[in-house]
């Protein structure tokens, strides 16, 4: 039961990322609206992956905008983009 549900989670994830990629899907809003409510945690990921797909694509995203946007995973993404911003800055 648990791989099943990793494997549409993963499933999900690899949907929006290729929509994005395709440019079909650019915000996180437009594919919830897509695809209907989905877990915190899956959201948060959703978020978090328009997050780093913008960043691979040449675009600087602020976090603070994201926050603003998804003010009901606010805790959730903030420490998110503390780690991502650590990791980041310690690669230079």
């Amino acid at each position: 039961m648990r791989g099943e549900i990793s494997r549409r989670f993963q499933a999900v994830l690899d949907d929006f990322t290729k929509l994005w990629e395709q440019e079909e899907i650019a915000r996180a809003e437009d594919y919830f609206a897509r695809i209907g409510p989905v877990s915190p945690q899956l959201a948060v990921e959703i978020i978090y992956r328009e997050f780093c797909l913008a960043e691979l694509s040449g675009v600087e995203p602020d976090p603070r905008l994201f926050l603003a946007r998804f003010p009901e995973y606010r805790q959730r993404l903030d420490r998110l983009f503390a780690v991502h911003r650590h990791f980041s800055t310690s690669q230079l």
